[in-house]
């Protein structure tokens, strides 16, 4: 592909060369000194450090093989669904579909985004993964931008809002492309895009290129520990997420293997889809820079490819812009409605303890979760990133400093960090540090995110904040109907 590196891959670091023991001096064979002998072990142990071998061979061998990690993956993904399932169950008692066989179309398609309930189109919440945001992303699957004003001058932030544009509708428009090609609802598209892609993303975490830098435990401890994450919910959700995540960590292996063209267009898709996928595209634009610095003290014939790829680290954020501004005569149309839908900058949060302390009453746990990810970061980052080269580290850090960052700044209270921490790369990468060196606090991280995926999280996304169902919820922030 034009503009992407052919240098050769970085050479294999290797082990230095082990030491000699220490010869006997003159002294101690004068007098006879002798090395005690180690403690012959038990017929038990030996028989289960042979044990414990033969497993890390089995590992070792399957764990890399491909059709092997696509089940795992697939069984991944899917166990997200059956937890959907379970929680429609014993939350509300209904089913995964409430309406099999339901057509879903608007009945007015000019019908507000947030007007009143229940909203429009008809049962577009009849799945138990389709609800809060999944709305508009089904609604502009079925109209585009069809509802919105086409005159800027008679237009404001409000109207935008109505018809739909406080959420970017690339995504929508995946859905529209899937309903056409497999005939399905527009729901139901949805959930096979976010599925497929989460499944993508598993067999990324665990693809050659992460084992290299990782090693094989390391690896399958961001498996694990991803899937466990309280926001890995939305993976198969009619959401953005697991799209956002497959481009951006499918971006960053093309970065490692220097195919500098192809990162860019992966990451930059993304940024079409939300928009604090900025933080990666930002990211790329400094490795890309660093990247033909780099070749240029080199003396390299073509150091000047990494920067044809720099204009395409956001070309989907500036394709959605040129498409507003073609159909609707307003560029920042989709700004205007998120300015309306009370988004600001909160950096200065930041400045304040209370924030922070009263966070963790916050009603999924989010604090907890964005300390403990903190935490992580802190204790593991040198580890974390020893296997990467000095790009890579660049992309890594940069765009994890700035997604927790935006973590904090973005969300209206506290709803909604989990998921924004989702786009930091540094934190999951540190849990698969201590799935190699610090197995039992691995462990017990596991057993707390799970607690809060399925008691905080799960409940209440699928009851969209009812505290009634979610006892274990903390101090409410949002509780809206999600029959429709």
């Amino acid at each position: 592909m034009a503009g992407d590196g052919n240098d050769a891959a970085e050479p294999e670091a290797t082990a230095p060369p082990a030491a000699k023991p220490d010869a006997e001096s003159p002294v101690e064979e004068a007098i006879g000194v002798v090395e005690p002998e180690p403690p012959a072990r038990s017929p038990l142990a030996a028989s289960i450090a042979e044990k414990k071998r033969q497993v890390a061979k089995f590992a070792g061998h399957w764990g890399r093989v491909r059709w092997v990690q696509l089940i795992i993956a697939v069984a991944l993904a899917f166990g997200h669904l059956a937890a959907f399932a379970r929680a429609g169950h014993t939350r509300l008692n209904i089913p995964f579909d409430l309406a099999p066989g339901a057509h879903l179309q608007f009945t007015d398609l000019h019908a507000g985004a947030l007007n009143g309930f229940p909203r429009q189109p008809p049962k577009w919440s009849r799945l138990v993964v389709s609800r809060m945001d999944a709305q508009h992303y089904i609604g502009t699957a079925l109209r585009g931008l069809y509802a919105c004003p086409k005159d800027p001058k008679k237009a404001n932030g409000n109207a935008y809002l109505a018809c739909g544009l406080g959420w970017l509708p690339g995504y929508g428009v995946v859905g529209t492309v899937a309903m056409k090609l497999t005939g399905l609802e527009p729901d139901f598209a949805l959930v096979l895009v976010s599925t497929v892609c989460a499944i993508i993303l598993n067999l990324l975490w665990i693809c050659p290129t992460m084992i290299r830098r990782l090693g094989l435990v390391g690896a399958y401890g961001v498996l694990l520990a991803w899937n466990c994450y309280p926001g890995a919910l939305y993976l198969v959700t009619p959401l953005v997420e697991a799209m956002v995540m497959a481009l951006t960590i499918g971006g960053f292996v093309m970065l490692t293997k220097q195919r500098w063209v192809a990162s860019a267009f992966l990451i930059g898709a993304s940024t079409a889809l939300r928009l604090p996928t900025v933080d990666a595209g930002f990211a790329l634009g400094c490795c890309l820079l660093f990247a033909a610095w780099q070749q240029y003290k080199a003396h390299k014939p073509q150091w000047w490819r990494p920067l044809i790829a720099i204009p395409l680290c956001g070309w989907g954020q500036f394709l959605t812009m040129l498409v507003f501004q073609l159909k609707l005569g307003n560029w920042h149309a989709y700004f205007d409605a998120r300015w309306n839908f009370g988004d600001k900058n909160r950096i200065g949060r930041f400045h304040e303890l209370t924030y922070f302390l009263s966070g963790f009453k916050s009603q999924n746990a989010d604090m907890v979760v964005y300390i403990a990810l903190l935490a992580i970061t802190l204790l593991t980052w040198r580890r974390a990133l020893a296997g990467f080269a000095s790009i890579e580290r660049m992309f890594i850090v940069i765009s994890s400093v700035i997604t927790f960052i935006l973590a904090i700044a973005a969300p209206i209270e506290y709803w909604g960090i989990t998921r924004y921490m989702m786009l930091g790369m540094l934190p999951f990468l540190g849990m698969g540090v201590l799935a190699k060196r610090h197995r039992g606090v691995f462990v017990m991280w596991l057993v707390l995110s799970l607690g809060i995926y399925w008691n905080f999280e799960l409940c209440n996304y699928v009851t969209q904040g009812d505290p009634a169902a979610c006892p274990c919820s903390g101090r409410n922030e949002m509780h809206l109907p999600w029959a429709s």
